[in-house]
């Protein structure tokens, strides 16, 4: 019944929420404040993300960047407006949800001037990140290359399917590409959900092709 469950959430555009109440491993208590990282997000996704954001109610929310990625902005400048329009429904989930603290870190399909502009209160970077939570440092791109030699214990970066070279001790490199990251920021353990059915199309296949 469970993966019967989880598949039918799949597929209907939905993120399986069940897991955030069932014990394991992982370490991981949805009771604590939680961190949400997400990455690459075209605008159907946009619906779902704030029943997660109302559902799960993060202390900090983490966007590395590409915040509409079904438009790549970089290769089709003209549609700036359409553009302009997905995004501002997107800041404002974000603006409006409680989250103490929410941050973005723009990419490369993201119109930096217009996002400084709309952003509100919320902290906007166009290139990195660094903040410090419950004593756990964290730092955060759309580019992994860009943050990898920092002193961090998560790394949190999206754009394509980059791992670096050498892994260091005691750190956790999350991808926002490849699911919804959620971190217990008392415990540091994380709980990753999976994005769900249309996302990585509407996405253009950025999974194989990292634009």
């Amino acid at each position: 019944m469970y993966g019967i469950k989880k598949a039918l959430s799949y597929l209907m555009g939905r993120v399986f929420l069940d897991d955030l109440y069932t014990p394991s491993e992982k370490d991981f208590n949805i009771e604590n404040p939680i961190l949400l990282h997400i990455s690459d997000t075209p605008s159907m996704f946009f619906s779902e993300l704030s029943r997660i954001i109302k559902k799960i109610n993060p202390e900090i929310i983490v966007h590395t960047g590409d915040l509409v990625d079904n438009i790549k902005l970089q290769m089709q400048p003209g549609a700036i407006r359409y553009y302009e329009r997905e995004v501002l429904s997107l800041l404002k989930i974000l603006e409006y949800s409680a989250a103490k603290i929410i941050h973005i870190s723009l990419g490369n399909h993201d119109s930096h001037s217009y996002i400084h502009q709309k952003s509100g209160r919320i902290i906007v970077h166009d290139s990195y990140g660094e903040i410090t939570a419950y004593g756990k440092s964290i730092v955060f791109s759309h580019y992994l290359h860009v943050i990898e030699s920092f002193n961090s214990n998560y790394y949190l970066y999206g754009h394509d399917l980059s791992t670096p070279l050498q892994l260091k001790k005691n750190t956790c490199y999350l991808n926002g590409i490849t699911s919804i990251h959620l971190i217990d920021l008392i415990t540091g353990g994380v709980l990753k959900l999976e994005y769900p059915w249309g996302v990585d199309d509407a996405r253009l296949n950025k999974r194989s092709i990292g634009i």
